[in-house]
């Protein structure tokens, strides 16, 4: 059992943090606000409707909440936490002390090619398939993924069940008798430092152009990544995304679920295209575009 006390809490956040209560307090559990018990320790969302009443009420006795309630009247039994991102701090917390250990080691039934490299302190699961590759530390690649040759990954990726990277492009040019021939796609696949790929993605080859997934990019599962698309740093892709071949997106943008990007196309940085959006045509930086076609909200 894991037991953290506050001032354990307010040493990691070097002291950038307020406390009401009792330092020595503390906590076994992180629990929803509805499931709170007197052993756990829930967040309050700064725009969260009556959260001084929740703050009083609430059956955790160690609450993380935003400074706007430093001045309010609140139980002297408790002991609060102010900090001005709740939630970013609630997730440090969660990293800290409750994450489960990342795993370590070669599965004995991965096949892995004899020349690939692979950094320190990695995990490669069961089943896993990995190419002339060049994996970087710190990496966990999941059981059932397959990295063809010439992936490069960075330094403390994750890639998740199912994933499928460097796969062949689409593409194919109509001949002079009514058929199609294919377009061979020669190039590889360069995946940045920080980034996390979740179940069942597939991220094509470039043909002559790399296709490069920016640093601290996340890419949500479902998602289909074609040939030469390049996605820049901290770029948050939804679940059930379609980027069609040639797309540049822009860093900080955010791709909502199911939407598809056409081929060619590009997305300005800090750019969200909404959800089951259809973008057809260039979306300037710092904008908000929805529907089918997309145009600005």
């Amino acid at each position: 059992m894991i037991k953290v006390r506050v001032v354990d809490v307010v040493g990691m956040l070097n002291g950038e943090c307020e406390v009401k209560g009792d330092q020595n307090a503390s906590f076994i559990e992180v629990k929803p606000i509805e499931e709170a018990t007197k052993d756990s320790l829930i967040w309050i969302a700064p725009e969260k409707n009556e959260k001084e009443k929740i703050a009083c009420e609430t059956s955790a006795k160690v609450v993380l909440c935003d400074r706007s309630l430093l001045e309010k009247s609140l139980l002297e039994e408790k002991t609060y936490i102010f900090v001005s991102n709740p939630r970013l701090i609630f997730c440090r917390i969660l990293s800290a002390f409750f994450s489960p250990q990342k795993l370590k080691g070669i599965a004995q039934s991965s096949n892995i090619h004899s020349e690939a490299k692979i950094g320190r302190n990695c995990f490669i699961g069961p089943s896993t398939i990995i190419g002339q590759c060049l994996i970087g530390d710190n990496c966990q690649v999941m059981g059932n993924v397959t990295l063809y040759d010439n992936i490069t990954v960075g330094n403390n990726c994750i890639i998740h069940s199912g994933t499928v990277i460097g796969v062949d492009g689409f593409g194919v040019v109509e001949n002079e008798y009514g058929g199609y021939e294919k377009i061979e796609h020669i190039s590889d696949v360069h995946i940045g430092d920080n980034v996390e790929i979740f179940a069942n993605v597939s991220i094509a080859r470039g043909n002559l152009a790399s296709t490069k997934i920016g640093d601290g990019v996340k890419i949500n599962n479902n998602v289909h990544i074609a040939h030469n698309v390049v996605i820049e740093e901290n770029t948050i892709i939804a679940a059930n995304v379609t980027v069609c071949g040639s797309v540049y997106i822009g860093a900080k943008s955010w791709i909502g679920p199911s939407s598809v990007i056409r081929d060619g196309v590009t997305v300005g940085r800090d750019s969200t295209l909404g959800m089951g959006a259809v973008l057809t045509k260039d979306m300037p930086r710092n904008r908000v575009w929805m529907g089918n076609p997309a145009r600005e909200k």
